[in-house]
């Protein structure tokens, strides 16, 4: 069975700042997942900080200037108290999280959306019993949810600073077949939505 262990989420506070520093989050056992999410406007995060596994890098819809990244690790004992990643000098913001699950199959995998101004609804069809991790980011709009897909989801975060959002939700699907779990209304800005599909052990 997965669950939930903890989350810890950081924002820059100024424009062009060089880096983003995410404490690791708390209540850690050997053997739980790490997923970094780390999310910029104007600028491609750079490298990751060692130990760090590297799943995607996606940009935001055409003509946007919307990056994010996503990684991986699991818990040995011998983490740091933070982690920093380093940031595109042009950059005009950026938020990050690191959120831990214990339980988790080493087989998992990632779907990534471009987010458009409008609604954005991730979608997945699934034959047996899956957890989905799911990550908005978007540059100048607050994030807002609505819908009756959204319920049965578990908000981990959900803010709004520097002119930057990031939510992340979480789902379980108990049953097999279609799930639409999330609606994400971003009214004005462009951004990222990824999704980890993960397995029990």
């Amino acid at each position: 069975m997965i669950s939930f262990v903890s989350i810890a989420v950081a924002v820059t506070t100024v424009l062009h700042q060089p880096s983003i520093t995410i404490n690791k989050p708390s209540s850690l056992n050997n053997g739980d997942l790490l997923i970094a999410f780390v999310g910029v406007s104007q600028g491609v995060p750079q490298a990751a900080p060692q130990g760090w596994n590297f799943l995607s890098l996606s940009k935001g819809t055409t003509g946007s200037n919307v990056w994010a990244t996503v990684y991986t690790r699991w818990v040995t004992g011998n983490e740091p108290a933070s982690w920093t990643w380093a940031l595109d000098p042009s950059n005009a913001g950026a938020v990050g999280t690191i959120i831990a699950y214990r339980g988790v199959s080493p087989y998992f995998s990632q779907i990534d959306y471009a987010l458009s101004t409008g609604a954005q609804t991730n979608k997945l069809n699934t034959n047996f019993p899956v957890t989905l991790v799911n990550f908005f980011f978007i540059d100048w709009s607050p994030i807002t949810w609505y819908g009756g897909e959204n319920q049965g989801t578990i908000f981990r975060a959900n803010f709004f600073s520097n002119d930057n959002a990031l939510a992340v939700g979480e789902y379980t699907q108990t049953i097999a077949g279609p799930v639409d779990n999330l609606v994400c209304n971003a009214s004005q800005g462009q951004g990222i939505t990824s999704t980890l599909v993960l397995l029990p052990k």
